[in-house]
């Protein structure tokens, strides 16, 4: 898994995307996988009579859904997913990209925030993780999780992003903020 990461730095948000790199074998098995099922409930709708599939249309219909609907999504997001995240000095915003379908970008503000690098797995000597956001209350101090990047990479990007936030809330003695860019691939 080589899950790529896209981060923009401009002073003023820092715009990171990250794209999912699964493996072709993967992508195979879970297509299999759609596919025998959808065979096998043809096969059922097939060997039932007409009775009883009109008794048994809103049942199966439910269930087919169910059985169909989420391991297309994960398809999906295996064949295309993407991940944009937008940090700013007041917010959050992020949403997830299937390829045909997008989901609406969700924003959240914050009040004082943190990140955490949060190590998943270590595959081939390289640790793959998540950024986690936390909020502290301004009311006691106590930390709220805000969001957790749902996307492993290296812990190197995740270092860099982590960095590049850092720095969006850093300014310079003359008032000016730091400026620059940084492209991972």
């Amino acid at each position: 898994m080589k899950n790529k990461a896209s981060i923009h730095f401009n002073g003023i948000n820092v715009s990171v995307e990250l794209n999912v790199q699964s493996k072709l074998i993967g992508k195979i098995a879970l297509a299999s996988l759609i596919l025998l099922v959808l065979l096998f409930l043809g096969y059922i709708l097939n060997s039932l009579e007409e009775k009883e599939i009109i008794k048994a249309i809103f049942p199966i219909l439910i269930i087919s859904f169910l059985i169909i609907y989420f391991p297309v999504r994960y398809l999906l997001w295996n064949l295309f997913g993407k991940e944009m995240l937008v940090v700013t000095r007041k917010t959050i915003a992020f949403s997830y990209d299937y390829g045909i379908v997008s989901t609406n970008l969700k924003t959240i503000s914050f009040n004082n925030l943190a990140t955490k690098i949060e190590i998943v797995k270590e595959i081939d000597n390289i640790k793959l993780g998540k950024l986690v956001f936390i909020n502290y209350n301004e009311a006691d101090d106590l930390p709220e999780f805000l969001y957790e990047t749902s996307i492993l990479i290296p812990s190197e990007k995740l270092e860099k992003i982590d960095q590049f936030i850092s720095d969006l809330f850093y300014v310079e003695e003359d008032n000016s903020v730091i400026i620059s860019e940084i492209y991972l691939n």
